[in-house]
């Protein structure tokens, strides 16, 4: 946190006043003060996130406790892909995330900015459905983006691989015993209405 100026050296009897801010990345959880022999004085943290002390008489030696807590951090993606987003938090280090494709895509390539920062690119084995990498300090929002592709299938008949018309044309048109298709087919028109 950070107190606004205070004197080093306050007189007995004069009015000191300062107002405690979050430094970037956290926020306020309490701050009191003790005055000399006093009792500890609670400080009500405002709306704004900062705590104004405000001392009319100076009696004593002045000490200011204040805690606070890590903000958590959003992670974002770009691209047809999700990433796990459990306790990422502003300064947390060795933070590993795992960015997963959508159903039907595969990551192809991944990058991350941290904060705003120059890209990083993660060196993974790729093309992948799934990947996991470890950003070393997050020093505020995460944006991963991902280059993804859509997964293509192939079309076996009998066995036997379709990759052009000219198998369509001519063992499509007598019976087959069985087609097996699994996943998406792409197919030219010319081809489908052979089959």
């Amino acid at each position: 946190y950070t107190p606004s100026i205070i004197p080093a050296d306050i007189a007995y009897g004069s009015p000191c006043g300062t107002t405690i801010s979050p430094n970037t990345g956290y926020k306020l959880t309490a701050v009191s003060y003790v005055m000399g022999e006093a009792d500890p004085v609670s400080v009500t943290i405002g709306e704004d996130g900062k705590a104004d002390i405000d001392i009319e008489k100076v009696t004593g030696d002045i000490v200011i406790t204040a805690t606070t807590e890590a903000l958590p951090m959003d992670v974002k993606v770009n691209g047809d892909a999700s990433a796990d987003k459990e306790a990422v938090t502003f300064d947390a280090e060795n933070v590993e995330i795992t960015v997963t494709a959508d159903t039907g895509y595969h990551i192809n390539s991944l990058s991350y900015t941290n904060n705003n920062g120059e890209p990083v690119d993660v060196v993974a084995t790729y093309p992948a459905s799934e990947v996991s990498f470890t950003i070393p300090k997050v020093e505020g929002e995460i944006v991963i983006t991902a280059v993804t592709e859509i997964n293509h299938y192939t079309v076996t008949i009998n066995g036997e691989n379709v990759l052009d018309d000219d198998y369509v044309v001519k063992n499509m048109k007598e019976p087959v015993e069985y087609i097996e298709i699994r996943g998406e087919v792409y197919m030219t028109r010319k081809a489908f209405d052979e089959v």
